[in-house]
């Protein structure tokens, strides 16, 4: 599998999509978030691991991120 071929958790994104495939939106939307509310939680703890002051901003950059996108899915599956 080519580089970029995974998702946030690792999971092989042939194996996901193929997974997907004719899943209900709300059960996609259910795992999307699952894998989200786990990106945020590991920005959050690198974040708290890192003693660079330059290192902890881009962690706290990419976790505000990610709580933006578990916030739109959670909007989504709430309709």
């Amino acid at each position: 599998m080519e580089a970029g071929g995974f998702l946030e958790g690792g999971a092989p994104l042939e194996e996901t999509l193929a997974w997907a495939k004719g899943k209900p939106l709300e059960e996609i939307l259910e795992f999307s978030i699952a894998m989200e509310a786990n990106a945020l939680d590991r920005y959050i703890k690198m974040g708290r691991a890192v003693a660079d002051d330059r290192s902890r901003e881009v962690f706290l950059a990419l976790s505000r991120e990610e709580r933006e996108h578990l916030e739109r899915m959670t909007s989504l599956l709430d309709r």
